[in-house]
């Protein structure tokens, strides 16, 4: 299966070059956050970090739920696919979202003051997802324009500000750290990147003149089935903080927390780089050649699914050098429960995928069963494995929640995409992901540690790294999911960056 290309110009090129503006700014972003991170788990004890983790997760619970609205990938393929209404479109869908988060808002100051947390601090929180580039609220709204072209640089680089900001205000606050000083620090990091995007789009996206009550509806309703999973898909990724507190107390939560904050971006990097990358094209090209699009949405899922078990297999084997030195030992005692989370991220990716692929083949329906599978999962599992096994319970649910997950996600797309997601296709990825997953735990050593590391030991890890690249990208080219001319391609891509 190839990527074939239109009028204007390579689409795997294009694709491939967006993708890596994206993901290059998530690397960087990650390893400034990954600095921040360090002080603040070193400084909290894991009370306190179970606190800003339980009233971060409050505060998205609500927000992400009803400001989200599952409007994302519906405003990105209607601008995609009718660019002369771009103005209309986000001008509408910027205050239909301002609406919804200023009704969260009210929501999310009852919740905060029922559960004994800090008002101020889950406030700011909304504040901050209503600003911030990673919650996809106001500023992504900013964004669309740009991304519905394929056009990540700016977004890109406001992102890695954002992250540079946050870590130096962690750095000069750190012998001071609460979790209320955390938060503040999110919030005043998000705002330079904000003010420059509204004055960037000079108001073209912002105009109450340009808003339109019919596209308003006309939103929401294409929304309105997305809604549904969105409620579900949240519940599925916070209610597991939840079942910790209740079985084993806010300690056992702040070790939960220390491995969503610090690998759970690691997880969603690499698909919504090539999500946000790809499924403007897609859209695109579904109104054109419906058949091409489809080639191209499987050629890059499969793409994904090789780039995240490298990414997975380079992380499983620094992470004990990641865990000592990002949480200064504090968490070392937990690794097990790091390395288990990490191994969820090649099914994540595929889950994600897909979730943004339904919205642009305008299957949102899709959505509500793959939620209604995530969330019957996690309870399930949840409550079979976290009374016994605490924190780790939920990684382990986590992961087996992933996997039926991505399984009813590829069924849910093979009625879309036809033969192109074959029970062949299904076949060769699990192989490559047990392959991959065994050959990367045998090269692993979970003993090593920062004060043991000589020039020796360095040129071990060094070698173990480089097996299991070579090695994953090699059973990958044997199963048939990578090839020569997708190499041809990542150069062309290299080469318009």
């Amino acid at each position: 299966m190839t990527f074939q290309d239109t009028k204007s110009g390579s689409v795997s090129a294009r694709v491939i070059t967006a993708s890596l503006w994206v993901f290059g700014s998530q690397i960087v972003t990650l390893l400034l956050v990954f600095v921040a991170q360090r002080l603040i788990l070193s400084t909290l004890d894991p009370a306190s970090n179970g606190t800003l983790f339980l009233e971060r997760r409050l505060t998205e619970v609500v927000v992400g739920i009803l400001a989200d609205f599952g409007m994302n990938g519906i405003v990105v393929r209607r601008v995609a696919q009718q660019p002369e209404r771009a103005g209309q479109i986000l001008a509408s869908a910027f205050y239909v979202r301002l609406g919804l988060w200023s009704v969260c808002t009210i929501a999310v100051a009852v919740a905060g003051f029922a559960s004994q947390l800090a008002l101020s601090d889950v406030l700011l929180w909304a504040f901050y997802m209503l600003i911030a580039s990673r919650s996809a609220l106001l500023r992504y709204t900013l964004e669309t324009r740009l991304r519905a072209m394929s056009d990540f640089r700016l977004p890109s680089l406001l992102a890695v500000a954002d992250a540079l900001i946050f870590a130096a205000l962690i750095t000069f606050w750190r012998e001071s750290l609460t979790p209320s000083l955390v938060i503040q620090a999110f919030v005043v990091s998000a705002i330079p990147g904000f003010v420059i995007l509204m004055v960037v789009d000079r108001g073209r996206s912002t105009s109450w003149t340009a808003a339109s009550r019919t596209e308003m509806r006309a939103i929401i309703s294409e929304a309105l089935p997305v809604v549904a999973a969105t409620v579900l898909i949240a519940v599925h990724d916070k209610v597991d903080a939840f079942l910790v507190e209740s079985f084993s107390g806010r300690a056992d939560v702040g070790v939960l927390g220390a491995a969503y904050t610090t690998l759970g971006p690691l997880l969603a990097v690499i698909p919504m780089a090539v999500s946000y990358a790809a499924m403007p094209d897609v859209a695109r090209l579904l109104t054109s050649d419906e058949s091409k699009g489809l080639d191209v949405a499987v050629g890059v899922m499969k793409h994904l699914l090789v780039i995240s078990l490298v990414v997975t297999s380079v992380a499983t084997i620094l992470m004990p050098l990641f865990v000592d030195v990002v949480t200064k030992g504090r968490y070392l005692d937990a690794l097990d429960l790091f390395v288990w989370f990490v191994w969820s991220a090649p099914f994540v990716a595929i889950l994600v995928y897909a979730q943004e692929l339904s919205v642009a083949l305008r299957r949102q329906g899709n959505l509500l069963y793959i939620a209604a599978a995530l969330v019957l999962s996690t309870l399930g599992f949840g409550l079979l494995l976290i009374p016994s096994m605490s924190s780790l319970g939920a990684v382990v649910a986590k992961i087996i929640t992933s996997v039926v997950g991505a399984v009813v996600s590829l069924g849910m797309l093979r009625a879309s995409l036809g033969m192109r997601i074959s029970v062949l296709f299904a076949l060769r990825c699990l192989a490559l992901t047990v392959a991959a997953a065994g050959m990367t735990l045998w090269l692993a050593d979970p003993s090593v540690r920062m004060s043991g590391v000589t020039l020796e030991v360095a040129a071990t890890i060094l070698l173990r790294l480089t097996g299991a690249i070579v090695g994953v990208t090699a059973c990958a080219m044997i199963f048939g999911l990578v090839t020569r001319h997708d190499v041809l391609r990542l150069r062309k891509g290299l080469a318009g960056i």
